[in-house]
């Protein structure tokens, strides 16, 4: 009967079966009202539970006609998923949610499909719902979902073959390998050998077994059936993540049609990447950028392979300190507007670190920091010390010196090895020691550094690392002839590190100007080396460089009013030679305005420095050619005891300290002078000036000062220098003399100076000044009286070859007893090239 329903009134499925199950409901009425005599009331009820049966709720019928609409299409697949969802929404029906969880799947929306219950209880699911929702978990990578799925899918039905296969696979997926056999041992006596028991079968060998095992199954195979191309591919792939480079060349020449152009730039750019994780020298990591660099630009836009050689690109260029080469490849890669990943953030930050930009650098850092706490993951501990590092160089000192303390945990200096029966010295410590060293240096407190080094040494008295770090201390000291000694001392003990200790040597050859050491032992170094020494070798071609250093000032008396006074001078200096030799052009301009006359004296020579370290000569000739029309001569001899004696004697024919009005009157002198300074320290110096000045007009001008600066202290980026000076003058009574000529005066000052640093990005730093100084100035046949001076300047590093500074103050000068007050400028350029 149903059939002819069906033949002359096509119905849906479901209906079909209600018409079935009510007609089944009407005969055992039926039958019993035959058998036991029912009244009529009870056939009549039969009939109304057969009607009820057969006819379908309005929620029924309309989840049935949009689950037809669905299957008209992918347009009406994605519209009647969405009605579906309303009337769940409005419904909460257990049959529609069913339906339209499975319309999701279908549409690979797992996530949506989880989401519509979260909520639900395991018991309140259908079979299918438990099948399906444990499909998409497993597809969402949500495993212990997936597996709360399937295990109530076998126990709801027993006889659903798919339970056991997901429970399988999923185990599979989270490397519980023991589970997985045991699912897929029940499968096999339930079910039997099927092709979905032998794939997942294959799916757990190859996902269980070492890389070496299946590296043999797979070469067995291929030599048991060279055709079989998947065994092939699967080869290629462990090959690759063994790193058996000659493999992967023997199956593309073997297989040719089977790996196509992509396939052998993936091997190319594989390659290259194997290299740089091998701890390569710099020809190795130029070779690699290169491969890089072809797969990149020969693989097709948007390709898988050109994005992963772009984002390695900036890593090895970040290793070969080119920052050049990094922020092209990143901008290229930002332009792409795919994700970058972390590695490529921190490579790339890393780079802006070590060329002078520690504010976008830690920026970097700070965010891929942020990623590890999103993920409730550990930051690595090498992250971490970049941070301190780059918050170091961005002068944030109590930042770093608090991230330090809270933000990581304490490095120990031992650790259990693998075996976990003995100690052995911390591999991570050594970085973790530089910081703290680095940091306690950069903030002013050098005695703090150098406790944390001698406390290292007291430990580990034989570790030439921290020797060398000793050493740098030392040299930051101004103690040259100590850092040396500890530069020799940690040879001893790192035999197999020359390079960086031939570094040190160098560097502190440079400190104190013998140049003939460190040019010997950088051109000893063959090429090789070098590549891996650039940083000092940039520093050591800038100082060899040649310059030009400009300097110059402007004076405004306003009591009494006068005019303006002022002075240029400039050096244009030659290249060094090898031993520390150079040339220079010398330029300089003088104007003394008064009584209305011009007063304004140029000179121009030329001369050389010659470095016979430790003797430095200087010797400059040239002539006058303004109101000055004589030619002179001046030399200075430079002599360096050790690291805290040094003199020099110096002497010159028409002198450059003639005063202008003194050449006025054709009045020329001559000079000679000599000087001794004594350093204790980097902070605290002393020293004395003697000088004999002998003018055309009979007048011997005697003069005898001492001097000392110090450091007052340095605190973060605030430092306060102070100095000290003093002089007694002597001149011959010449009536005639129209320059300033005291018979006899003396002086004494102190000076302030507190300086704050301000370091921004791409090595540009700021450093603010405020002086102020006071004295009193003593002439015979004059009262005394105070001077005074107050300025504020700036000194800005712009890179490392471009520097200017300059400061705007004001003063009070006392001249025949009478006070002067000026306000003034001046203005200092130094620009290497």
């Amino acid at each position: 009967m149903i059939i002819l329903l069906q033949q002359k009134y096509p119905l849906d499925d479901y209906l079909i079966n209600k018409l079935a199950n009510g007609l089944v409901i009407y005969f055992f009425i039926f039958w019993g009202y035959l058998m036991n005599k029912v009244g009529v009331l009870a056939f009549l009820m039969g009939g109304a539970l057969c009607a009820q049966n057969a006819v379908s709720s309005p929620i029924d019928e309309q989840r049935e006609d949009i689950i037809r609409y669905s299957r008209l299409g992918d347009a009406q697949l994605v519209e009647g998923t969405k009605q579906l969802a309303d009337l769940y929404r409005n419904t909460h029906d257990h049959k529609v949610r069913d339906d339209l969880i499975t319309l999701l799947v279908r549409q690979n929306q797992f996530k949506e499909a989880l989401a519509v219950c979260l909520h639900c209880r395991l018991d309140e699911l259908s079979e299918n719902e438990l099948e399906v929702l444990a499909k998409a978990a497993r597809n969402e990578r949500q495993f212990q979902q997936s597996l709360s799925f399937y295990n109530q899918l076998t126990r709801v039905s027993p006889k659903n073959p798919n339970g056991l296969l997901g429970l399988s696979l999923v185990n599979t997926d989270i490397s519980h390998f023991d589970d997985s056999q045991k699912y897929l041992s029940q499968y096999k006596r339930k079910f039997g050998i099927d092709n979905e028991y032998k794939q997942a079968d294959l799916y757990l060998l190859e996902s269980s077994e070492s890389l070496t095992s299946k590296l043999h199954r797979l070469s067995n195979n291929l030599v048991k059936n060279p055709n079989d191309v998947e065994s092939a591919k699967k080869l290629y792939r462990v090959a690759a993540q063994l790193n058996i480079s000659p493999l992967q060349e023997r199956l593309i020449s073997d297989y040719p049609d089977l790996f196509n152009k992509t396939d052998k730039l993936w091997f190319l750019h594989d390659d290259a990447v194997r290299t740089v994780k091998n701890m390569p020298n710099r020809r190795q990591l130029n070779e690699s950028y290169s491969n890089l660099e072809e797969a990149y630009s020969k693989a097709p836009e948007g390709s898988p392979v050109k994005q992963q050689s772009l984002q390695d690109m900036v890593v090895v260029a970040s290793k070969l300190n080119n920052a050049d080469y990094v922020e092209k490849n990143y901008i290229l890669l930002q332009e792409s507007e795919q994700v970058i990943p972390n590695y490529v953030k921190e490579s790339y930050a890393d780079s802006l670190l070590a060329s002078g930009s520690p504010f976008l650098a830690l920026d970097l850092y700070r965010e891929i920091e942020q990623s590890y706490f999103a993920q409730k993951q550990k930051v690595p501990f090498s992250l971490q010390l970049k941070i301190v590092n780059a918050l170091t160089d961005a002068a944030k000192y109590s930042e770093a010196q608090n991230y330090l303390e809270s933000g990581m945990a304490e490095m120990p200096l031992y650790v259990m090895d693998f075996t976990r029966s003995r100690k052995i010295e911390n591999p991570d410590y050594g970085n973790y020691f530089s910081s703290k060293v680095n940091l306690q240096a950069a903030k002013g407190n050098l005695s703090g550094a150098m406790q944390l080094v001698d406390e290292r040494l007291s430990l580990t008295p034989g570790d030439g690392w921290v020797m060398l770090t000793k050493a740098e201390l030392e040299s930051a000291r101004d103690h040259s002839d100590d850092a040396l000694n500890w530069i020799e001392k940690a040879q001893e003990f790192l035999p197999g590190e020359p390079i960086w200790v031939e570094v040190a040597k160098a560097n502190a050859a440079l400190s104190v100007n013998d140049w003939k050491t460190a040019s010997g032992i950088v051109n000893n170094w063959s090429t090789e080396q070098k590549e891996n020494v650039t940083s000092f070798l940039e520093q050591y071609e800038q100082a060899k460089s040649a310059r030009l250093v400009a300097s110059g000032g402007i004076s405004h008396r306003t009591s009494p009013a006068g005019e303006n006074e002022s002075n240029q001078e400039y050096y244009l200096y030659s290249p060094k030679t090898n031993d520390g030799h150079n040339a220079f052009v010398h330029y300089l301009i003088t104007k003394s305005p008064d009584d209305g006359l011009k007063l304004e004296q140029q000179r121009i020579g030329a001369g050389i420095e010659a470095n016979f370290y430790p003797v430095i000569i200087t010797a400059e000739a040239g002539k006058g050619i303004e109101l000055n029309d004589k030619a002179y001569f001046a030399a200075n001899i430079q002599y360096r005891l050790n690291q805290h004696w040094n003199f020099s004697i110096r002497g010159g024919l028409n002198s450059a300290n003639t005063p202008v009005k003194a050449l006025y009157q054709d009045i020329y002198a001559k000079d000679l002078g000599f000087s001794a300074s004594y350093k204790y320290s980097n902070r605290f110096e002393v020293g004395t000036n003697v000088s004999l000045m002998k003018f055309d007009d009979g007048n011997l001008r005697k003069d005898l000062s001492i001097w000392s600066n110090f450091n007052l202290f340095k605190y973060n980026r605030w430092n306060l220098d102070g100095g000290l000076f003093a002089s007694y003058e002597r001149n011959k009574d010449i009536s005639e003399a129209y320059y300033y000529n005291p018979s006899k005066s003396r002086s004494a000052e102190g000076n302030l100076d507190l300086s704050y640093f301000q370091p921004f990005d791409h090595r540009i730093t700021l450093t603010h000044h405020i002086k102020g100084g006071a004295g009193y100035y003593w002439q015979d046949n004059f009262e005394s009286s105070e001077t005074w001076s107050i300025a504020y300047g700036q000194e800005w590093h712009l890179g490392r070859r471009l520097s200017i500074s300059y400061d705007i103050g004001r003063k009070r000068s006392i001249y025949d007893g009478a006070p002067e007050f000026n306000n003034f400028i001046n203005l200092n350029l130094s620009a290497s090239f």
